[in-house]
């Protein structure tokens, strides 16, 4: 009996990596269920399974990897391994398909008191892309885009970190002291209705690693209170190119939205979210691993050293905005190998207006 405990046991351990080594394991497993004495309409019964298993890889247009994929949903404990050596092995093929790939993705969304309307949020977005490098030389590569009706001088809604109209420049969004030196080449590039910051064909150079960080104000964005239309905010973060890790850092306001974290959820694709809530956004949502943490008021806790300058980033970028960084909740949400195609949402659910 203890050989057939141990052959069970040896087969199942193998089920998530080598289902080779599972067919060979419960055919081990039947032949000690035989002279331990089970019966053979028992022991028939397992070698029908063990044939069906074995011609399941067969069966499915992915071969053993479906075939594990179907085995890692059933057995829980080895689903995050699973999923990260998946999503590792989509990093290595994209940066090969692409010929680019980041050390590290980092974006910075804030919500802070309207400036203009005491019912509204103003926003800031800041962001660090580290790291990046090219495999090969190829076409330019966007780094940010803005709308041309984002930029007017009149009515602007976006601005620079300090308040300033971005007068139709993408280098406006660029944090100089947080970007390689020298600078890459970049370009603007002008569609319809629409200018992109680029990286130009051959930038950075293949033998150089480049760093950029960017970031804008929008005044009066997003509600602080539930509408008749729109009962949640939420931010989207798609790695549109492939990245060791990606960390994303919500800071909220003490004063907003109740104090409750924000929920995450990852969707294929992007579109337009439905601003009653995740709950109605079920529809291609897929279940992936994630950390995240609450880390508290202010900025102190916020360091990591897979974004060296996170801490320096943004205390920079609350100066020139003008905004007290001990007044925030901070929430970080961190995912290595970002799956491409993907979309993190964090979702925050607006309060109902008091009175």
């Amino acid at each position: 009996m203890a050989r057939l405990g141990d052959a069970f046991t040896d087969a199942l351990g193998a089920a998530p990596t080598r289902p080779a080594l599972l067919v060979e394991g419960l055919g081990l497993a039947a032949d000690a269920a035989r002279q331990a004495g089970a019966s053979e309409v028992a022991v028939g019964a397992l070698h029908e399974c063990i044939a069906h298993l074995s011609s399941l890889q067969d069966v499915y247009p992915g071969g053993r990897s479906d075939l594990l994929a179907i085995l890692s949903g059933w057995l829980p404990e080895t689903r995050d391994k699973e999923d990260r050596q998946a999503r590792q092995a989509a990093f290595r093929a994209m940066s090969t398909i692409t010929g680019t790939r980041y050390d590290a993705l980092y974006n910075a969304y804030v919500y802070a008191p309207s400036s203009t309307d005491p019912d509204l949020c103003d926003t800031a977005w800041i962001v660090a892309r580290l790291g990046l490098r090219r495999l090969r030389y190829g076409p330019s590569i966007r780094l940010t885009s803005m709308r041309a009706d984002e930029t007017g001088v009149d009515v602007p809604r976006r601005l620079t970190l300090s308040g300033e109209p971005l007068e139709s420049s993408p280098r406006r969004l660029l944090i100089p002291e947080f970007c390689s030196d020298p600078l890459p080449r970049l370009e603007v590039q002008e569609s319809t209705g629409r200018f992109d910051l680029v990286l130009g064909a051959k930038s950075p150079p293949l033998d150089r690693a480049a760093d950029l960080a960017l970031g804008s104000l929008s005044r009066g964005l997003v509600p602080r209170h539930r509408t008749e239309d729109r009962a949640w905010d939420y931010t989207m973060h798609t790695a549109t190119r492939p990245a060791a890790v990606q960390v994303i850092d919500l800071l909220v306001h003490r004063d907003f939205f109740g104090g409750r974290p924000p929920i995450a959820t990852f969707q294929l694709g992007g579109g337009n979210p439905d601003l009653r809530g995740p709950q109605f956004e079920q529809a291609d949502q897929i279940d992936l691993p994630l950390e995240q943490r609450a880390l508290g008021l202010g900025l102190s806790r916020l360091g990591s050293s897979e974004i060296p300058r996170c801490q320096e980033l943004l205390t920079h970028s609350f100066e020139r905005i003008g905004w007290n960084p001990d007044a925030f909740r901070a929430y970080r949400v961190r995912v290595t190998y970002p799956a491409p195609m993907v979309t993190i949402l964090l979702w925050l659910e607006l309060p109902v207006r008091p009175g």
